[in-house]
């Protein structure tokens, strides 16, 4: 259903009301049949996951990699010149 598509008098139609809105008999039964216009709050991400959820990217992963092999390349050499 595309309201936007349709004039006044179909969209009102449509619904089943009027200009002037519901009933109040009207709105309690439809809030019975089809429950209250809420929206559910979703559970929050706690901190920890949200830092994890950082480091799922490939391109971070693939970077995270490459510092620890440079870090660890460093090491070597360093130990190396120290044998000297």
């Amino acid at each position: 259903m595309n309201y936007y598509d349709m004039n006044t008098q179909e969209v009102l139609s449509q619904l089943d009301t009027s200009m002037n809105g519901l009933t109040g008999g009207e709105a309690e039964s439809r809030l019975s049949r089809y429950g209250k216009n809420e929206i559910t709050e979703r559970k929050k991400k706690g901190v920890l996951r949200v830092f994890a959820e950082q480091f799922a990217d490939l391109l971070v992963i693939i970077l995270i990699i490459s510092a620890l092999i440079s870090v660890f390349t460093e090491i070597g050499r360093a130990s190396c010149r120290e044998r000297v």
